[in-house]
């Protein structure tokens, strides 16, 4: 949930974005990506790929690297 849920999220709403030409979006994560707490190994490796989502997400898409939205 917590990567597949931005995904899905990011790439719906960069849909509803689309037309009107403009938007952005905030995804949240955990402190527990940067700073993992002992015990919550795997809930800090699936809060640590959110990091970098939105910027492998858009690299290379144009514009900016920004699915054309501003």
């Amino acid at each position: 949930m917590n990567l597949l849920g931005v995904v899905h999220g990011s790439r719906a709403t960069v849909e509803v974005m689309r037309p009107r030409g403009s938007g952005h979006i905030l995804n949240v994560g955990s402190l527990a990506s940067w700073v993992p707490v002992p015990g919550e190994t795997i809930y800090a490796a699936t809060n640590a790929p959110l990091r970098r989502y939105p910027v492998a997400g858009t690299a290379g898409t144009g514009r900016g690297g920004r699915e054309g939205t501003r």
